[in-house]
């Protein structure tokens, strides 16, 4: 069975009729509500977080070597047979696929790579700079 779930960060400004704590920039896990006053995820029945939308990403519904989920939006390290390294964005691609970005123009489908060679290393939120040189 396949697990939908989103990730986004935590977004206080402005945010004053939700009831809780809330860190901004934190990572939050769960259901997102994007049409509403102020798009929120729902982390369990009760508690929700506002969020900022830019930085709402979705799990792929694969792991990386160490276990780490991967969400659209991470930066991958990905390792060829021959031990040489790659730097990659984690993206949605064309027809539905999670893809690996090379730059502008190379793409990888993500679900035919093997984890073993992949680890995540970020993501283009926190970390841009790991990117710098994939263009």
């Amino acid at each position: 069975m396949r697990t939908i779930k989103f990730r986004g960060k935590v977004k206080t400004t402005g945010m004053h009729f939700f009831a809780g704590l809330f860190i901004e920039g934190v990572w939050v896990y769960g259901e997102p509500h994007l049409y509403t006053k102020i798009p929120h995820i729902h982390i369990s029945n009760n508690e929700k977080q506002p969020i900022d939308i830019n930085t709402l990403g979705q799990f792929t519904g694969l792991t990386d070597k160490d276990g780490a989920e991967i969400y659209e939006g991470d930066i991958v390290e990905l390792r060829e047979p021959n031990g040489m390294p790659n730097i990659c964005k984690v993206e949605m691609c064309e027809k539905g696929y999670w893809c690996v970005s090379f730059g502008i123009h190379e793409r990888i489908i993500l679900g035919f790579i093997d984890k073993n060679q992949i680890t995540v290393i970020g993501n283009i939120h926190d970390k841009p700079e790991l990117l710098k040189n994939n263009d």
